[in-house]
């Protein structure tokens, strides 16, 4: 409906480029939040040593994902593993939101609001114009 309301002759050339612009911005970020590591922890057998041979204290064991894990990170249990600063998963994106990929999350969530409020715009200027006057 939107595609065809952009290719109409109704709808201004340079309103069909910029929404076009923010469709394919809002698709790049939705490739970078989900093709981009979160922020996996690697599994470990045992406490990982520091430089001076010490073992890391801070590390926990997890039952759930049978692994060590650093302070601050978290087991999400849809993805069976432990994330460095786990927020949630997104079935949206179909990942986990992390550590790594929380800035192209929130670009993520902010170009689709726009283009959300963009086609507002663009079907009420388009039955604005149907509208005889």
């Amino acid at each position: 409906l939107i595609c065809g309301l952009l290719l109409s002759t109704k709808v201004h050339v340079g309103v069909q480029i910029a929404y076009g612009i923010i469709v394919l911005w809002t698709a790049c970020a939705l490739m970078s939040v989900s093709l981009r590591n979160p922020g996996l922890v690697e599994r470990r057998d045992s406490i990982p040593m520091r430089e001076n041979g010490k073992p890391e204290l801070a590390w926990v064991w997890n039952d759930q994902a049978r692994t060590y894990k650093p302070p601050g990170a978290r087991y999400c249990d849809w993805c069976n593993a432990v994330f460095y600063e786990f927020d949630h998963t997104c079935p949206w994106t179909g990942t986990a939101i992390a550590r790594n990929n929380m800035r192209s999350f929130r670009s993520f969530v902010a170009l689709v609001q726009l283009e959300l409020w963009c086609t507002i715009a663009v079907v009420i200027l388009w039955f604005s114009e149907l509208v005889p006057r």
